[in-house]
């Protein structure tokens, strides 16, 4: 007799704790957590010749690629020329007949992707003697984000005569 109440009690408790536990699934539950920022640009550098005629202006693409970003402040392109906002001609040195000096920058997107909601529209940046060629591009404020966004970077050049061809 006495074993039969003793597995009564273990089957009771048992329900009981299944009950709580329930119950206990039942209550709101809040889950915190961060979004990790992500800022990246993938780029293409395009390595291709262009035919250039002395005296006409020449939009010339230097790269493209993607963007991501999820940061509410936007997000920021710096664009900087090693050789101080001049194309310089394959095998040729730094005498002024082997730099196409450039007159700016152009950044646009493609249209592939999304652009986060709010963003600025990129424009051209001219250059100037004293910035050597380093131009800052950047989206604004923004309240989505940006996702695999296409862009091309330009640049802005009309050969001289001066130029040696190649």
């Amino acid at each position: 007799m006495t074993f039969k109440n003793s597995v009564l009690h273990i089957a009771v408790a048992f329900v009981l704790t299944l009950g709580s536990a329930s119950s206990a699934i039942a209550y709101p539950v809040a889950v915190a957590g961060v979004l990790i920022e992500v800022n990246e640009i993938l780029y293409n550098v395009n390595s291709t010749s262009a035919s250039m005629v002395v005296g006409i202006p020449t939009m010339h693409v230097i790269a493209s690629g993607l963007i991501d970003s999820n940061t509410a402040a936007g997000f920021t392109v710096t664009v900087s020329s090693l050789n101080a906002g001049n194309l310089k001609r394959i095998g040729g040195d730094s005498s002024i007949d082997s730099l196409a000096t450039y007159s700016g920058y152009v950044f646009k997107t493609t249209g592939t992707g999304t652009l986060g909601t709010g963003a600025n529209p990129f424009s051209t940046k001219a250059l100037v003697k004293l910035d050597s060629g380093t131009k800052t591009f950047s989206s604004g404020a923004v309240t989505t984000g940006t996702v695999d966004a296409g862009y091309k970077l330009y640049v802005l050049l009309t050969p001289s005569r001066e130029l040696t061809a190649g």
